[in-house]
């Protein structure tokens, strides 16, 4: 699921749903968890810290670190990406390549 992702990402496609997200890690028993709370999509996923996976009720230490490595994974994925659409661009282009690591987020 992280390379399905990340593939999108790069190509500029939208990004998976978080339903499928938890799906492709087994665990999809936190669906309810996440969109009920407001986690409704993997651009807010992203800025989830341990605790508030804590606080939306994954108590259960392997799945808070498997969800953890999800987001740092997808987080170090969005980063890379935009390094490389940055570095393809002429030296005197206006685009915002001083990206943040949050998708997006000017720094």
């Amino acid at each position: 699921v992280f390379k399905q992702w990340y593939q999108r990402r790069v190509r500029g496609e939208s990004l998976i749903s978080v339903a499928e997200w938890l799906h492709g890690m087994g665990l999809s028993q936190y669906k309810s968890h996440f969109i009920n709370t407001g986690w409704d999509t993997i651009d807010k996923v992203v800025l989830m810290d341990d605790a508030e996976l804590h606080n939306i009720g994954i108590t259960l230490a392997g799945h808070q670190k498997k969800i953890k490595t999800a987001i740092d994974f997808m987080n170090a994925s969005a980063n890379a990406a935009s390094l490389h659409r940055c570095s393809t661009l002429p030296p005197n282009s206006s685009s915002p390549c001083l990206m943040g690591p949050r998708f997006g987020t000017m720094t």
